[in-house]
């Protein structure tokens, strides 16, 4: 009888644990971020969000806006994210997802007395993994190509967020685009 209830326990246990869900796909997100373009330091916000449309297509749009004064000059870096994916299920903890977005970056550089600007708008693409490693625990891992202007580089992201509850949760994530790399943490709402 003993061992009954305890392999009942364990398997209940067990159960529990493999009973993971996988990550949150429908999600709005703020961060701030700091980043690093060919040694020019900026810093500001982006406003995110994603949201399934059926089991496995999610639309999703980021807003980054980034600004810092250096030497007396004003440099503000601001880029706009829209897209669609697809998303598939490895295991019950782990998805596979692929996107396609619409791209556009915008620069200013103002300062005594001068003014310049510029924008440009592209595409990018992007393939990754998000796996919920434990049940609060989640990293990402994505590489991507971006093509702006006819200028196209390679991108790479590495995250990690902690999911306090089911609805909240803290992320780390590191992406690096050519010269520039954008360091953000982020809190999220899951719904």
């Amino acid at each position: 009888m003993k061992k009954l209830l305890l392999g009942s326990a364990l398997l209940l246990a067990f159960s529990q644990v493999s009973a993971n869900e996988g990550p949150k796909w429908d999600s709005l997100t703020v961060a701030y971020q700091d980043v690093d373009l060919a040694g020019i330091d900026v810093s500001g916000f982006s406003f995110s969000g994603s949201k399934l449309v059926n089991d496995n297509v999610f639309v999703f749009g980021n807003l980054s806006m980034n600004s810092d004064t250096i030497g007396g000059v004003d440099f503000d870096l601001d880029t706009t994210s829209l897209g669609l994916g697809y998303r598939h299920g490895f295991s019950a903890q782990t998805d596979f997802f692929g996107t396609l977005s619409y791209e556009k970056i915008e620069t200013e550089v103002s300062g005594r007395g001068l003014s310049e600007s510029a924008d440009g708008n592209g595409y990018g693409l992007s393939v990754g993994v998000r796996s919920m490693v434990t049940d609060k625990v989640e990293l990402l891992g994505s590489i991507g190509y971006l093509d702006i202007e006819d200028d196209s580089e390679g991108e790479f992201t590495l995250g990690a967020s902690y999911h306090f509850t089911d609805n909240f949760s803290m992320g780390l994530h590191y992406n690096k685009i050519d010269e520039m790399k954008t360091t953000s943490l982020s809190a999220s709402w899951n719904f």
